[in-house]
């Protein structure tokens, strides 16, 4: 591509990148909301942080690559358009509220956590890129500098209980209820199925919801009459392990690293 020679550059260097991330699942916002808005707390104020690319699970669109499940399938889709030798520095650099140095790129890239597992709320495209070339330039231990981040707190006791699942290899669901709150966790198995309720910071374990009459209806493959009202979403082990490992973030929220704040 003409008067383009980042991407060329970037997929050139994909070969160097750890798989562990340019072919880590990158999931649509909404598809992960019973892990992550439905578990808020509290938002705690936007700040400037050190965003490991690991954390980074999901995108608020993927209109330039709408069948892409990894980094990898995803910057196939990213045009590049105008985009010179300083994006890669850019890439590199503390990012803070720098323009990107491409045509009709607008706003900051702005990522958001819930607990350790981030979004990217503007910059996909060049969200896409960066992640693939820092992998490639850092590898399994890449990290983007000085990016703008919202944050909220999560229900903890809620992603232990989801930890304990994933760490016994159990497969983990959860639901939201109609003001996007997360009230459900389900676990199970091929042979066990169970429950957990939540409510704020309490989770307690429930019997089937709806008694022996909907566990029958579930098991017949009919909508439970209990679930009316209720969106159910599988929470994957991706997703899991990133709200877990918070650290990266707790460190910062403890003892930022910049003084200066988004404007």
């Amino acid at each position: 591509m003409l008067n383009a020679p980042a991407l060329p550059a970037i997929r050139a260097a994909l070969a160097r990148a750890p798989t562990s991330i340019v072919d880590r699942p990158v999931a649509l916002d909404r598809e992960l909301l019973a892990g992550t808005f439905g578990l808020r707390q509290a938002v705690r104020p936007t700040f400037y942080a050190d965003v490991p690319v690991t954390a980074i699970v999901g995108l608020f669109h993927k209109a330039f690559a709408p069948d892409a499940l990894t980094w990898r399938t995803l910057l196939d889709g990213v045009h590049g358009a105008g985009w010179g030798m300083d994006t890669l520095a850019y890439f590199e650099s503390e990012i803070g509220d720098t323009h990107f140095p491409a045509p009709s790129a607008a706003y900051p890239l702005i990522l958001r956590a819930y607990g350790g597992a981030v979004v990217c709320v503007n910059g996909m495209h060049r969200l896409v890129a960066g992640v693939c070339w820092l992998a490639a330039q850092q590898g399994p231990c890449a990290v983007l500098k000085k990016v703008e981040l919202q944050n909220y707190a999560i229900k903890r006791s809620a992603v232990a209980v989801m930890a304990d699942a994933m760490r016994r290899g159990e497969r983990v669901d959860a639901a939201y209820n109609k003001d996007c709150q997360t009230v459900l966790i389900r676990v199970h198995t091929e042979r066990d199925t169970r429950y957990w309720r939540v409510d704020g910071d309490t989770v307690e374990p429930v019997m089937v919801p709806g008694g022996w009459l909907d566990a029958l209806r579930r098991r017949a493959g009919r909508p439970a009459r209990v679930d009316v009202g209720l969106a159910w979403q599988p929470v994957s082990p991706t997703l899991i392990g990133a709200l877990a490992d918070d650290d990266w973030l707790r460190a910062q929220l403890d003892q930022p690293r910049y003084t200066e704040q988004p404007a």
